[in-house]
């Protein structure tokens, strides 16, 4: 492979350039990072360049939102309940990722908890590609995080 990498004709591209992402931030690092400064007061917007498969990226904070309560509820196909429960005290993140060479972007929302043991964590995602199709990923009670959380809380 060095070998290859050697003999071609390509222009090399670096990161070292002063203008270029001088954090070694992976997007979930970012991610982390830039939620953890939310849930503990920062103001948006906040912004950070981290690099992904070689390209180089900002994730911004754009707003933040205090939701006081999030119902939760997921239907089977048979409209069975798989999912009832409630969420309180969560701080609405809305992202967007932006390619620095081709300006595209990603928007995406995260809320998360902001008190006891599930402050800072994803308590649901929403992703919407598209007009036609949205993905919203929920943390179902039960999960280790939530386990957690009910035993604390006795």
């Amino acid at each position: 492979m060095f070998d290859r990498m050697q003999s071609s004709q390509l222009p090399v591209s670096s990161l070292a350039s002063a203008a270029r992402c001088s954090r070694a931030g992976s997007f979930l690092a970012t991610l982390a990072e830039l939620m953890d400064l939310a849930v503990a007061g920062q103001h948006a917007p906040l912004s950070r360049c981290y690099v992904h498969d070689a390209q180089e990226n900002i994730l911004s904070l754009e707003s933040t939102a205090p939701v006081a309560s999030l119902p939760v509820r997921l239907h089977a196909a048979d409209q069975s309940t798989l999912l009832d429960t409630a969420y309180a005290n969560l701080l609405q993140l809305d992202f967007v990722s932006t390619h620095k060479l081709t300006g595209k972007k990603v928007c995406f929302t995260i809320l998360v908890g902001t008190e006891g043991s599930l402050r800072g964590v994803p308590i649901q995602i929403r992703y919407q590609p598209n007009r036609w199709f949205q993905a919203v990923l929920n943390l179902a009670p039960g999960s280790p995080v939530t386990t957690i959380a009910a035993r604390d809380s006795r």
